[in-house]
């Protein structure tokens, strides 16, 4: 054995458990079954291998923390779609309440494609069935029935 990654490897495999411990000491378990061979390597490679394992440790540390940025994006994402289905939601409250200042037939100025990723938005499928978005959907499906009873 000469490399320390190399050498991390093959303990592994071999059925160790190599861990540094912050302290500068490198544990490796079990210990009892390491040759003399092995024993030597570790000695003369302490510092190295302890490296090793803590360079192996920041890699696992980083990608976990790529992972929660791509998560925590993703949130972002769905959190913009939700404001703006609350806004066009409170917009067409605001118009079926006769508070809103479009003055077109039935009350709403809502395209039928963007209805239709409204309906898509909060359907309870989308949130585990939520009374708010059952709610929410039967609303919108009685706007589009309505739209296209209007001949829209």
């Amino acid at each position: 054995m000469s490399d320390p990654t190399e050498a991390l490897t093959r303990m592994r495999l071999a059925g160790f458990r190599v861990e540094a411990d912050h302290h500068g000491g490198l544990r490796i378990h079990p210990a009892g079954r390491l040759n003399a061979e092995q024993r030597a390597f570790v000695e003369a490679n302490h510092h190295a291998l302890e490296c090793a394992v803590l360079r192996e440790a920041l890699q696992r540390q980083s990608e976990a923390m790529r992972e929660a940025a791509r998560e925590m994006a993703e949130m972002r994402g769905e959190l913009e779609e939700y404001q703006e289905l609350v806004m066009l939601l409170e917009h067409c409250l605001k118009m079926r309440d006769g508070r809103g200042n479009d003055s077109s037939a039935g009350g709403t100025a809502i395209p039928a494609q963007m209805l239709r990723r409204l309906i898509q938005l909060c359907h309870p499928d989308r949130h585990g069935g939520s009374e708010a978005s059952r709610k929410a959907t039967t609303f919108l499906l009685t706007l589009r029935e309505q739209k296209s009873g209007a001949g829209e």
